[in-house]
């Protein structure tokens, strides 16, 4: 009997960062520690990806602090965060 544990998830999320323009930069310009020209470059190459969606969706998805992920730094994913209606929190207060 196969049990499915959601290697298509996997290969799914694999093709969306195939697709992403930051593969060809040292990975290590996306979680620099201060604003620099390193970040502005990161930002830079973010805002002309195809995936930026993808991408910004799987940081806040997997709450991923650190870095920049679909064109937002670590700080403005957590104010995105912060300042979205979640219905599900709203229905425990």
């Amino acid at each position: 009997m196969k049990t499915d544990i959601g290697i298509s998830n996997v290969t799914c999320v694999q093709t969306w960062m195939d697709d992403a323009q930051c593969v060809h930069y040292d990975p290590e310009l996306w979680f620099s520690p201060i604003h620099t020209t390193r970040i502005t470059l990161a930002l830079a190459v973010c805002g002309e990806c195809v995936v930026r969606a993808e991408c910004l969706t799987y940081a806040r998805t997997n709450d991923l602090r650190y870095g920049i992920f679909g064109g937002l730094t670590a700080q403005q994913r957590h104010q995105l965060t912060k300042h979205t209606y979640n219905p599900a929190k709203r229905e425990t207060e």
